[in-house]
């Protein structure tokens, strides 16, 4: 309004800056998880942290989620993850979970238990959290291999053949 006591300066505005201290956090649920050979997809979740805890979203966040061989392959084993966004949407709360998702081989190979690495990375906001790593480990569905002695014992001759001295 106009001033009914004086005039006003000549420096009329001021521009205030407003600091967000809330924040987000995003890391894996769990250290280490486990899917079937045959099960076809796997994922490892994703879990966003919030300080002030019920902190809302107001805006998409992103990370990357990358995989690597431990014992299994990928191309033979999973399909590789190179980049993978994982996205958490305006509006999610704490806790919200989104998974990694891992397509699985299936094949005929006896091979026992396989580990992959998951890995996230660069967050669109926010920060990483203290577990950016998942062991996803694959375990095989086929049986093992059954090996036994047909006796428990059996007789066999020796022969000794002298060589003579060169």
């Amino acid at each position: 309004g106009i001033p009914s006591l004086g005039t006003i300066g000549t420096q009329n505005t001021h521009v205030v800056t407003i600091t967000d201290d809330d924040t987000a956090s995003f890391a894996f649920q769990a250290a280490t998880s486990t899917v079937a050979e045959g099960a076809g997809n796997a994922a490892g979740n994703l879990a966003m942290t919030t300080t002030p805890a019920g902190a809302t979203l107001a805006v998409n966040a992103t990370v990357q989620v990358c995989s690597a061989n431990v014992s299994a392959t990928a191309g033979a084993d999973y399909t590789a993850l190179v980049g993978q966004t994982v996205t958490f949407t305006a509006g999610q709360t704490s806790g919200a979970l989104q998974p990694a998702t891992v397509a699985i081989t299936q094949d005929a190979l006896i091979e026992g238990p396989e580990p992959l690495r998951l890995t996230v990375s660069t967050p669109s906001l926010g920060t990483l959290g203290g577990q950016t790593t998942n062991d996803l480990t694959v375990t095989d569905d086929e049986a093992p291999v059954s090996v036994a002695f047909a006796a428990a014992t059996r007789a066999t001759a020796t022969a000794i053949t002298r060589h003579p001295a060169i």
